[in-house]
């Protein structure tokens, strides 16, 4: 099984940067991805990346790319952005992550792979601790799920609630 990160991040180049390398420390999985939602008038996040991006993003074991960075028009929902990450045609498994929300688990990936494995439909939502009383700080929907719903999360709020809705 394959885990892709969709993690949506607008004008906070260094901190996006701590967020990728803090996150990847921690993965096991060989074909572990990350698609970095960027919006195309984030000049300057862009221009950080393509300048100060270490090369280990971009070339994993087997030559193949562990940071991919997604440069798109600024959609009207922050769902959208990280609907994007359904255009990986071989992921089984999507995390949804932000820029100043590292995950720090060792072998998360393969934790979150692992509980994915599960559902015998592949139809499913992994989710991890609470975050709050009201949701979880992890939040991975399936393949199976995302194509029975048509997205990771609905586009109808313009920034926050994707993930209330989606629980509820």
């Amino acid at each position: 099984m394959k885990l892709v990160i969709s993690l949506a991040t607008r004008g906070r180049p260094q901190q996006l940067m701590d967020t990728i390398n803090r996150s990847m420390a921690n993965w096991r999985l060989p074909n572990t991805v990350m698609m970095v939602q960027l919006d195309a008038d984030d000049t300057e996040t862009i221009n950080h990346l393509n300048n100060h991006a270490p090369h280990a993003w971009f070339v994993g074991p087997n030559n193949e790319p562990r940071v991919l960075l997604n440069v798109a028009p600024r959609e009207d929902t922050i769902a959208a952005k990280w609907n994007r990450a359904l255009t990986m045609p071989d992921a089984d498994l999507y995390l949804v992550a932000a820029d100043d929300d590292p995950y720090i688990t060792e072998g998360y990936d393969a934790k979150l792979v692992e509980a994915a494995k599960l559902f015998p439909d592949g139809i499913g939502m992994v989710y991890g601790r609470m975050a709050n009383a009201s949701f979880s700080g992890v939040v991975a929907p399936t393949r199976g799920l995302t194509e029975k719903l048509g997205h990771i999360f609905p586009e109808y709020f313009p920034y926050w609630f994707v993930d209330h809705w989606t629980d509820d």
